[in-house]
This record gives C-alpha cells, sequence and structure tokens, in this order.
C-alpha cells in the first residue's frame, strides 16, 4: 500500500475531515519512522493499527464539533455567528471570557493581529478596522472564520499552516495570539521555543488549560519552563488566570 492511500484511509474518519493531507502526512511519516516500519512487509492487522494510532494523535490539533459541517454552514448563511462559537470545543469552553479577553486585546490599540491555531477565535475577537491573520490546520474552521470576516467586512486573511514548520513567513502584527496550542504541539519545549524565537509582534498573549488530560484541575498550572523560555527571549511578562485558563501577557 501506498503512504496515499493509507492517508485517505486515515482521514476516512468524519472528524478529521478538516484536516489537510499535508499534514496527515507527516504525522504518518513521524509514526513509521519512529517505529521503523516497512510498508511492504506489513499486513492488514498491522496497517489498521496505523490508522488507529494516527487518528488519535491527529484528534488533538482537531476541535471538536457538536453538530455538522453541513449545520455550520447554514449557521454561516443565516449569520448566526453566535451558535457557531458553541461548535468548536475551545471556543465554547471560553465563551464567557471572550468580552474581557478582547478588552485586554484591543486596549493595547493594535492595527494587526495574528492568531496561531486559531480555531474560531476570530468570531469572537476579530472587528473592523483591524487586519487579522486567521492562522491553522483545519480548513473547516478557516472556511467558517473567513466567511465571518467577508460578511462582517473584516480586512482579514486565513492560512492554512503548520506551527511545526514555523518559519518567517508568516505576517508581521502588532499582536500574536497562542491560546492553549503550544501543550498540544511540544513535548520537549524546542518547539515552543521555536515559535517564541520566530515572533515579531511587540506583544504576545499565550494561554495554557489549567485542567489535566485526566480532566482534573491543575494544582500549579504556571509553566516554569515557559517562563523560562520567555524570559531569554527578552519578553517581560504578567499572568491572569480567567476560568480554566492561565494567560500569559508578554511585551517587550
Amino acid at each position: 500500500m501506498k503512504p496515499e492511500e493509507l492517508i485517505n484511509r486515515i482521514l476516512a474518519k468524519k472528524e478529521l475531515d478538516g484536516l489537510s493531507f499535508d499534514f496527515a502526512y507527516q504525522e504518518l511519516s513521524y509514526y513509521i519512522n519512529k517505529h521503523h516500519l516497512d510498508f511492504s512487509l506489513m499486513s492488514e492487522k498491522e496497517i489498521k493499527l496505523i490508522i488507529k494510532e494516527v487518528r488519535s494523535s491527529l484528534r488533538k490539533y482537531v476541535g471538536r464539533f457538536s453538530i455538522s459541517q453541513k449545520k455550520r454552514e447554514k449557521m454561516i448563511e443565516s449569520g448566526d455567528f453566535n451558535s457557531l462559537l458553541e461548535t468548536h470545543y475551545s471556543t465554547k469552553e471560553r465563551e464567557t471570557i471572550y468580552p474581557w479577553l478582547k478588552e485586554k486585546i484591543y486596549s493595547l490599540r493594535p492595527s494587526s493581529i495574528l492568531d496561531l491555531g486559531c480555531g474560531l477565535n476570530p468570531i469572537a475577537i476579530a472587528k473592523k478596522g483591524v487586519s487579522y491573520y486567521a492562522v491553522d490546520i483545519n480548513k473547516n474552521d478557516l472556511k467558517v472564520v473567513e466567511a465571518y470576516f467577508e460578511k462582517n467586512n473584516i480586512p482579514g486573511k486565513v492560512f492554512i499552516y503548520d506551527l511545526k514548520k514555523i518559519d518567517d513567513s508568516l505576517p508581521r502584527t502588532d499582536i500574536t495570539l497562542i491560546f492553549k496550542v503550544l501543550d498540544i504541539l511540544d513535548k520537549n519545549h524546542k518547539l515552543t521555543e521555536k515559535i517564541i524565537s520566530s515572533l515579531t509582534s511587540k506583544n504576545v498573549i499565550v494561554s495554557f488549560s489549567m485542567i489535566s488530560l485526566s480532566g482534573k484541575k491543575m494544582n500549579h498550572p504556571k509553566r516554569n519552563w515557559f517562563e523560562r523560555i520567555i524570559k531569554s527571549k527578552g519578553f517581560d511578562y504578567y499572568t491572569e488566570y480567567k476560568e480554566n485558563e492561565l494567560f500569559y501577557f508578554m511585551s517587550r
């Protein structure tokens, strides 16, 4: 079986529909290399195991939907963007703190915002007159965001982009937002350091979940490793807790 055929089987799962082929290809390659596998020697049983394992890894990067994409499209057509926020796990969880967060962001008077791993954040945050660059690996979320920009005359652009391969091609903006992304992407903190090093914004807001994988609230949610990185990169910062999320407000 060719890798391309295997990826199509992996992405056949409806919940993974929004992920790009290239991103899935990278996850599969990582799995194959990690376990030193040879396609020509694999049985169907082994292939099914690979599909299961790679899907499990990909689910971490997908905002969990409560409704189908078709229903989302109907919400877009009707302009019901508040309901759309509830179709993405992270934005639904953050729903009660968006007014506070939006006030914090615009108190810095930005003319441009870069949102890495945006999900549906732009629907709650973007406003007219401020350029908003929405970056994610989920094309379905970006379709929703793009429709919102068009319907509300917001000067925004969307980009399918893999933060694991971050480079200097992203737009230079006044503020960069990175909400509950780094823990998912990075296990040894090297990628986080690379991402932070690549940022050109004067102000950066990063958040982390205060809930562990087991579903319990963390006793010590501060990320000391992250604080060491941002100090080494010349950022001043302060933290604030809101609901189940820890926010780092960084400036330089």
